[in-house]
């Protein structure tokens, strides 16, 4: 929720009423819209999920990446949303 192409998406999909006066996203406001069982909170939360998440899949693919280079042993993918998100796809264990 820092990178300024997420707060710009953000911004035009939710509205300047998620951010505060310097621009970060006010994550209350935010869970305010996208959680909750109405329909309107389950579209917003898919919208949210359409701009975070191939964010969050670059940058998984990116760290996987580096620790491989750097031959490390393992690298631990902790996503509250692995599944939903399609993200298991990136682990062996």
């Amino acid at each position: 929720l820092q990178r300024d192409d997420v707060r710009n998406a953000l911004r035009s999909q939710f509205g300047e009423g998620i951010f505060d006066p310097n621009g970060a996203v006010l994550r209350a406001e935010l869970a305010k819209r996208v959680f909750g069982a109405s329909e309107i909170h389950q579209a917003a939360r898919h919208e949210l999920e359409k701009i975070v998440h191939p964010v969050i899949e670059r940058r998984i693919r990116d760290e996987v990446d580096s620790a491989q280079k750097l031959e490390r042993d393992a690298v631990l993918l902790d996503a509250a949303v692995l599944l939903e998100a399609g993200w298991k796809r990136f682990c062996d264990v």
